[in-house]
C-alpha cells in the first residue's frame, strides 16, 4: 500500500523552521515502511526478522523528517527536500507544503490506519 502526505502550513505569519516537521505515529499491528521517497524516517529500528529485502523502518513509533535541500532527484518528490522548513500560506503558498510518498506493509483486505498521530 502506498501513501501520500502533504503538510500545509495554513499559519498566517508563522513559518515551520528549523528543525522543521517531524509527524510521528504508533502502527496498530505490525507494519513496517518499506520505501520512503522525499523523506526518511529518523529511526530505522529492529528489521533483524527480515532476510533480503530491509524495510526503510520497522519502528512501531517511526518518526519521518524531511530531506535536506540537495538530495538527489531520484529520492524527491514535489514539494520535499527544505529541511522541514515550510512557509506561512498567507506570504509564499508556494512554499506552504511539505510533501512525502511511502510503501507499507499492509494488505487489501485490512485498513491499516495509524494511532496516535503526533504533528510536530
Amino acid at each position: 500500500m502506498n501513501a501520500v502526505v502533504s503538510i500545509f502550513n495554513f499559519q498566517q505569519y508563522r513559518h515551520i523552521q528549523a528543525p522543521g516537521w517531524q509527524p510521528g505515529w504508533s502502527w496498530y499491528k505490525k507494519e513496517v515502511i518499506w520505501s520512503m521517497v522525499g523523506a526518511q524516517a529518523s529511526d530505522q529500528g529492529d528489521c533483524s526478522k527480515f532476510k533480503g529485502n530491509i524495510p526503510h523502518c520497522c519502528k512501531k513509533t517511526p518518526t519521518v523528517v524531511d530531506l535536506l535541500p540537495g538530495t538527489p532527484y531520484n529520492q524527491q518528490i514535489l514539494n520535499c527536500c527544505r529541511g522541514g522548513l515550510i512557509s506561512s500560506w498567507a506570504q509564499d503558498p508556494a512554499t506552504a507544503v511539505g510533501r512525502t510518498t511511502s510503501s507499507r506493509s499492509c494488505n487489501v483486505h485490512s485498513i491499516c490506519v495509524p494511532s496516535e498521530f503526533i504533528g510536530m
